[in-house]
Formats: C-alpha cells, structure tokens, sequence
C-alpha cells in the first residue's frame, strides 16, 4: 500500500474535481500511544470537518451489532466470522471508520473504475469516485 502522503496527494489532485481542488481535505492519522496504533480519518471541506470518524467509534458499532447479532440471529449466520463481517458492513453503513477501512477504501476506488466505484457497496469509495467526477 502507498504512503498517507501518497494516497493523499492522489485523493486532493490527480483524483479530485477541479472545481473542489483547495476545497476538500482528506486527513488520515494513527496515534502511536494508542494500542495497535489506532487512529482516525476524517474529509475537510474549507477547514471543516465534514465527515469524520475514529476506530473508538467504529468499533463501538461493530462490537454493538456483533453482540446483537450474536445474541438473536446467529444461527442464520453461517459462522461468527460472517457475524463480524455483517457487523463491520453496519459500521461503515453508519458512518463510523478507521483509519484502516480509509484506506482499505482508497485501495478499492484506486483500483477499479470510476464507473465501479460510484455504485460501491463502500461508502467511501463511493464519496472518492463523487468528488472525483
């Protein structure tokens, strides 16, 4: 995977909109005290955050849907592992991410079409691909 600095400068110039270029920000961190180095990522539009997130909060959502699902309808999932996977989908669906599924995401919309990437089942690669048109 490239570097923040990379992926950043591909998002803000060679995939950005004209018409947005110096609008929109795109900032990602990992906080090295943190356990495992987690972080957050967040899009600026003029200096203001408007979309933002942390891997606290996401994993607050998934942990939720987990246990909920654990609790009332894993039997229909065919494993645990399709539980959690059901759970991360329900946390990006709620707009909570990490710094990771920011650039899990990047990754995606990087490597497919623009086409694709406006009708991802990623919400963020779909927010990459709508600046980018």
């Amino acid at each position: 995977m490239s570097t923040w600095s990379g992926i950043r400068k591909k998002l803000e110039n060679d995939y950005l909109c004209p018409a947005l270029r110096d609008h929109i920000q795109y900032f990602a961190t990992s906080y090295s005290k943190s356990a495992d180095h987690e972080g957050r990522a967040a899009i600026r539009m003029d200096g203001v955050e408007v979309l933002r997130s942390n891997y606290y909060t996401y994993f607050e959502n998934v942990w939720m849907k987990f246990h909920q699902l654990w609790s009332t309808t894993l039997k229909d999932c065919d494993s645990a592992k399709e539980a959690i996977d059901q759970a991360h989908v329900y946390a990006l669906e709620q707009g909570t991410f990490d710094q990771k599924v920011f650039y899990e995401a990047f990754d995606i919309f990087d490597n497919q079409s623009i086409d694709k990437s406006l009708v991802s089942d990623n919400p963020i690669v779909r927010i990459f691909a709508f600046f980018g048109s």
